[in-house]
């Protein structure tokens, strides 16, 4: 059976994540079975656990994970240095050969930092993003545009050994 660990850092969106997994043992009241059951013969559902952590400090096990999934995460660190210990964090608990699906709002020339809200968001540029991937053992193997119009990318790293 296949195991999901997800980790935020943010007590909400584990509230989220929790109240999702838990819809799948609802039972339906047109079928009186769960999500879970309807589907297990054609895709069975893994099993989730939901941690609160940084993705700086994950609380997995070196050399554990087949993929890490990251939603914009790394626009919330301030730092370079926070940067290069994201990818860092994840070549550690990545198996060879495993894959790191990114997405990134990075800025064209310079670093910027803007608030959205009250939350600060950093972008550095997509050379100093690749650079602390690189030096982490991570190679890019795809990289698309979100947008026509922004600086938003889908990024494929696998992790060499």
């Amino acid at each position: 059976n296949d195991s999901v660990n997800i980790v935020d850092i943010n007590e909400k969106s584990i509230v989220i994540h929790q109240k999702a997994i838990d819809e799948l043992d609802e039972e339906s009241d047109w079928t009186g079975k769960t999500m879970r059951e309807t589907s297990a013969v054609t895709f069975p559902y893994p099993q989730f656990k939901i941690e609160k952590g940084d993705i700086r400090a994950l609380p997995n096990e070196s050399n554990s994970a087949d993929v890490v999934v990251s939603d914009y995460t790394i626009n919330y660190l301030d730092s370079l240095e926070d940067v290069a210990k994201c990818f860092r964090e994840v070549g550690r608990v990545l198996k060879d050969n495993g894959l790191l699906f990114i997405t990134l709002r990075y800025s064209k020339d310079s670093p910027e930092k803007i608030t959205q809200g009250n939350i600060p968001i950093c972008k550095f540029t997509l050379s100093e993003y690749k650079k602390a991937a690189a030096t982490s053992g991570l190679k890019i193997l795809k990289e698309e545009s979100q947008y026509e119009t922004s600086n938003d990318i889908l990024m494929v790293f696998e992790k060499i050994d």
